[in-house]
């Protein structure tokens, strides 16, 4: 029950953590032309605002989403496994 707890309270903690480094290592670049690109490491969400001929995909990208959670569960276990005894 204690390992279970603990491992929520990681996995929280990594998520927000994961949601912080996100926002500020997004890149904000739809105002000149650019993509709007959201995620840590992988972008997971992308928005474009203008005309676009050969664009790449917009919107929620789920292998990026699917991939950054990925990180942070593995990581949880990691840490609650191997760091905390």
């Amino acid at each position: 029950m204690y390992r279970n707890k603990i491992f929520v309270i990681t996995t929280a903690s990594l998520l927000l953590c994961w949601f912080v480094l996100s926002m500020v290592w997004g890149s904000y670049h739809a105002a000149s032309d650019g993509f709007n690109e959201l995620g840590f490491p992988f972008p997971f969400y992308r928005s474009f605002l203008g005309k676009c001929f050969d664009c790449l995909q917009t919107g929620i990208l789920w292998k990026g989403l699917v991939g950054d959670l990925a990180l942070v569960v593995l990581l949880a276990l990691f840490i609650v496994r191997y760091m905390i005894r």
